[in-house]
């Protein structure tokens, strides 16, 4: 939606001949509605399907590591639907940034998962849970601070 819209010359551009220098600016809205149902909450609800094995004790290594691998899957299988349906544009976006942080957020419950069952594998199994206990805690702050960082404050970049 177009809200508004600036015409005027530049300023610090040398005329040259009968060639003037002029700018236009335009202001536009876009409604998130479909990116938010389409693409956000899809992706929380990934992101949430990882921190699932931060509860499955590390003695049941197989389980946690094939629910942490399926989260990777669905999630890569998502950034393959993503990039078809977002515009191919030269820099990165707030969604794309969103995107990137859960991505990195995803692939860290799954090294916290093998670290986890290593643990549990070399008689540590204490430490392993003692893991799983932060990360149940760490994960969600990290996720909120990247969902306040990319879709609202955008403090950083």
């Amino acid at each position: 939606k177009i809200t508004g819209w600036e015409v005027g010359s530049v300023e610090g551009f040398e005329n040259r001949g009968n060639n003037k220098f002029y700018s236009m600016s335009i202001k536009a809205s876009r409604a998130y509605g479909y990116f938010l149902m389409q693409i956000i909450i899809p992706l929380i609800f990934i992101v949430l399907m990882s921190w699932s094995v931060f509860w499955i004790d590390p003695s049941q290594s197989g389980t946690q590591i094939s629910v942490a691998a399926t989260a990777m899957l669905t999630l890569i299988a998502f950034r393959f639907m993503a990039g078809i349906t977002l515009p191919r544009i030269d820099y990165l976006t707030r969604l794309d940034y969103f995107i990137l942080s859960a991505t990195v957020l995803v692939f860290m419950a799954l090294v916290e998962v093998v670290i986890s069952s290593a643990l549990a594998r070399k008689k540590k199994l204490e430490a392993g849970r003692k893991l799983d206990k932060f990360s149940r805690w760490f994960f969600p702050v990290a996720f909120i601070f990247a969902i306040l960082e990319t879709l609202v404050l955008r403090l950083v970049f």
